[in-house]
């Protein structure tokens, strides 16, 4: 599940690229990207190449990408439409910054996708100094996770990858 919203422009493509490259890697990955509402991609990922899949995402994706991001309404949406569809063996990575606008969070939701499936890994490429700052909500999610980490470089990438595959994939 993926942030493409104006907060993380920046990051979005690094992001993307890593949500195609998971496609590629692992059969049954579903993909998402949203800024308030969520849309998945899956089909889209699957069948174009890297470039033109990302600029798919970050362009042409059912999401209005002018609106404020709005993660709480995502995982509601997602909640409702998809949780019948996780199970144990469902890991979640969601890529974004956890920056809310203030908007309702409704925490709630991300709890309710975490009891159904076998985790949650949050990529956040904000650096964690601005974490529970502002409108960022990342202390309210953080809890429902279990495992969250500042991505911003491909160091701190390759940790990431490098533990979930020692350590979390086995």
């Amino acid at each position: 599940i993926c942030d493409v919203s104006d907060s993380v422009r920046n990051a979005s493509r690094f992001m993307l690229q890593l949500v195609w490259s998971l496609q590629e890697c692992f059969s049954r990955v579903r993909s998402y990207v949203f800024v308030s509402e969520i849309a998945e991609v899956t089909q889209a990922f699957n069948t174009l190449p890297v470039e033109r899949a990302i600029e798919w995402a970050l362009k042409a994706a059912p999401v209005d990408y002018h609106c404020r991001s709005d993660f709480g309404y995502a995982f509601s949406r997602f909640a409702r439409t998809e949780l019948e569809g996780l199970d144990r063996k469902t890991t979640i990575l969601l890529l974004g910054d956890a920056r809310n606008n203030y908007n309702d969070p409704q925490a709630w939701a991300l709890r309710l996708i975490r009891e159904r499936v076998k985790g949650i890994i949050w990529l956040n490429p904000e650096g964690q100094w601005g974490w529970g700052i502002g409108d960022s909500v990342m202390p309210l999610y953080s809890p429902s996770c279990d495992l969250v980490r500042e991505c911003r470089t491909i160091g701190q990438l390759g940790e990431v990858v490098d533990n979930l595959v020692h350590h979390w994939w086995r």
